[in-house]
């Protein structure tokens, strides 16, 4: 069987890495969803938000081919060079223009996300949160993205760029996931707050 998926793996590198990505997003979402549940008690190891795994295993499939189009993109702009001027001049360019980029795509998609699954305006409140959360969630986000980008520039070889992501993703993965639940869990006790000052 394992010989199986390594030969469709290998006749079909993009859809294995989209799996693969997807695979560890998902998994990264039920571990961070399991830590949320030892951290708070009373709640049901039953009950699991189905919807934050689509969410997440959604958006992973949309920026996965995003992900690896803009890797060959900056290898043919600066070249495959590992010297500390084309590793850090792809550095710079990838955390500081790409990677908020991305994560406002994200938060964007997810604010999309919501208003389509829970039939509410959460489009508004994505802009929201680019603009509160987007710097906070970036640079927690460097202090494990640039070190593995400075790797992936300079040693990983381009077949396995994304398999690296991906490995460093499934821990950032559920630690942003957890960052995200803090957010949530803060906006919900502001908004009683302000709902029992009204009150």
């Amino acid at each position: 069987m394992l010989d199986s998926v390594m030969d469709w793996a290998a006749a079909n590198p993009k859809h294995a890495e989209l799996a693969m990505a997807t695979t560890i997003v998902v998994v990264a979402n039920f571990l961070a969803q399991a830590i949320v549940k030892m951290k708070k008690s009373g709640q049901s190891w039953l009950s699991w938000d189905f919807l934050a795994i689509l969410r997440m295993a959604s958006w992973c499939i949309i920026s996965t081919p995003i992900v690896s189009i803009w890797l060959q993109t900056l290898t043919r702009t600066f070249g495959e060079g590992a010297d500390a001027l084309t590793v850090g001049v792809k550095l710079v360019v990838d955390q500081f223009l790409f990677g908020p980029a991305m994560l406002s795509g994200f938060f964007l998609y997810s604010g999309i996300f919501d208003s389509v699954t829970k039939l509410t305006d959460c489009i508004t409140p994505a802009f929201g949160k680019i603009r509160n959360d987007l710097l906070p969630a970036q640079r927690a986000g460097w202090a494990v993205w640039i070190p593995t980008a400075i790797l992936n520039f300079s040693v990983v070889p381009d077949h396995l760029k994304i398999l690296w992501i991906n490995f460093v993703g499934l821990f950032w993965n559920i630690g942003f996931a957890l960052m995200l639940s803090e957010m949530e869990d803060s906006e919900e006790g502001d908004a009683r707050k302000t709902k029992a000052k009204l009150s």
